[in-house]
């Protein structure tokens, strides 16, 4: 049987045969939409600073080091209480922003304005992996299913919005998160979830993705095939940045660039 050959941004080259995949699955961040070198907790800072920046316009005096530290708890409680309550869900941004509002005493619509600066950073931050998604489009266009799944505390609508911010055009057809559906890919029973709502067998899904514990070998105890995209290099550079953040050099590079 002939098989199709396809090559993406990272160094793998894709393998399967044709006739047997009607569905092709894809995670979202680090396989289409790529991020940069910089650490989650960068991402945070920096996007603290564009969310004070709004709510002083607002009338809300809060500092970008208020923000930045509130969020870093919010998210670490709220998934501690996860681990404790339901271990193979999620948790909701809407959750993490309102622990972190009330703590810093802000109205409820605040939630939104800091909605409104993360998404507006991680637009501005992520690229499209341009030769996969073109390798999607084709797929799609001789008939195979595209879908997205993704471990996120991001709602879909978001997820959405910003495929069509940083890919338009993308060939994605639906797109499944663990905020909504309360499962996720580390435990591969967002996988089972996802092929339920699609009505396929996991055997005739294909799922791609960088995370190799989520996105391979979970896939594949779900049943589904799988094939791993790492970015090897990249992930070293965040844990460098990380350590750079950690040791004040970092926050001092961070201040200079706002």
């Amino acid at each position: 049987m002939r098989l199709v050959t396809a090559t993406c941004r990272v160094p793998v080259k894709l393998r399967f045969a044709p006739t047997s995949i009607d569905v092709i699955s894809v995670d979202l961040f680090d396989t289409v939409l790529l991020r940069d070198h910089r650490c989650e907790r960068r991402r945070f800072l920096l996007m603290a600073r564009q969310a004070a920046q709004a709510l002083r316009q607002a009338g809300h005096d809060v500092s970008a080091d208020a923000l930045y530290r509130s969020r870093l708890d919010a998210q670490r409680l709220a998934y501690r209480a996860l681990e404790l309550a339901r271990p193979q869900g999620d948790v909701p941004l809407a959750r993490i922003y309102h622990m972190q509002t009330t703590v810093l005493g802000l109205p409820a619509d605040a939630a939104e304005r800091l909605k409104a600066a993360e998404l507006d950073f991680e637009a501005a931050s992520l690229r499209p992996n341009r030769r996969l998604l073109h390798r999607l489009a084709a797929l799609r266009a001789g008939g195979k299913r595209v879908i997205a799944i993704s471990d996120i505390y991001l709602p879909r609508v978001d997820l959405c919005s910003l495929l069509g911010r940083v890919a338009p055009g993308h060939p994605i057809d639906a797109v499944y998160c663990s905020a909504e559906l309360n499962l996720t890919k580390r435990s591969s029973e967002l996988f089972r979830a996802v092929l339920d709502l699609e009505g396929v067998q996991a055997r005739r899904v294909l799922h791609l993705g960088d995370d190799r514990r989520a996105d391979h070998e979970m896939a594949r105890r779900a049943g589904l095939h799988a094939q791993w995209l790492p970015r090897r290099r990249m992930k070293l550079l965040r844990k460098l940045d990380g350590v750079l953040l950690l040791s004040g050099a970092g926050a001092q590079a961070a201040a200079g660039a706002a």
